[in-house]
């Protein structure tokens, strides 16, 4: 390949790249996404222009300490529970879909459940070992 072409080619893709990815914002992204579904299951749209967008803010506070791995089973069980209504289920019927997906007894606080489950995430990142030293 000449160096003129090669040139060319470098100073296109250059311009086409894109500016790095936050993770945080892109998981964000993906937890707003998958709460959508919820819209999404009945053909209703979220685009900034409708009744519909006050209501996901509100969903939207109300499973904010919720993590995307609990979030995303329970509301595909709230939606596939939600029969041949074209509704959004409501916030409560996801709540019982996290309480039945985590086998929550009838005396324990939800909230509690979610950040005993969040820990044992974060603990399983970390491999524990023991180093033993042969004489």
């Amino acid at each position: 390949m000449l160096p003129e072409e090669r040139s060319r080619l470098l100073k296109i893709v250059n311009s086409q790249r894109t500016a790095p990815i936050d993770p945080e914002q892109e998981a964000h992204r993906e937890w707003l996404k998958c709460l959508s579904l919820l819209w999404e299951s009945i053909g209703k749209k979220i685009d900034g222009t409708n009744e519909e967008d006050k209501r996901f803010d509100a969903y939207t506070r109300i499973f904010s300490d919720v993590p995307l791995a609990l979030l995303e089973p329970a509301i595909i069980r709230a939606i596939s529970s939600n029969g041949k209504y074209q509704v959004v289920p409501t916030p409560g019927a996801v709540w019982d879909a996290l309480r039945r997906n985590l086998e929550v007894r009838e005396n324990e606080d939800i909230l509690e459940v979610i950040q005993n489950w969040a820990q044992v995430q974060y603990d399983r990142c970390f491999v524990r070992f023991e180093v033993h030293h042969e004489n």
